[in-house]
């Protein structure tokens, strides 16, 4: 009689949920990096994130996967998710690119004003010129 093994065949599927693609953030950044991830004939053993092709690190979680990046400062940057299943498969999300702007204060024009109608202790009714 012939022996046969059954090998998981089926890569895992994995998604980028956020952040959304060309989204937008301001520096010093907190970046919620989260992936869907599930495979047909085994278990998602670890869903990796990367950002600009550099592991920042492994999600944790079951079929949502988080990983939250603080401090990550001005720049464009590309993210993405690796899925490695039970089998050692392994399946790379599609790219999302986001962009960090500069922290810029918010500006407050001054001005002066001149204020002489009605005089200082006089009383007036109706409407009256500032």
């Amino acid at each position: 009689s012939n022996t046969v093994s059954v090998v998981n065949a089926n890569a895992p599927i994995v998604s980028m949920i956020s952040p959304t693609n060309n989204g937008t953030a301001v520096a010093p950044a907190t970046i919620n990096l989260e992936a869907q991830a599930s495979d047909a004939d085994g278990t998602i053993t670890k869903v990796e994130f990367y950002q600009n092709n550099v592991k920042v690190g492994e999600g944790t979680g079951s079929g949502s996967y988080q990983y939250i990046l603080t401090g990550v400062a001005q720049g464009s940057y590309t993210f993405y998710a690796v899925a490695t299943d039970n089998s050692g498969l392994q399946t790379t999300s599609a790219s999302v690119n986001f962009t960090v702007g500069a922290n810029q204060s918010p500006t407050v024009n001054s001005f002066t004003a001149t204020y002489n109608q009605p005089a200082p202790g006089s009383s007036s009714t109706g409407s009256i010129d500032i």
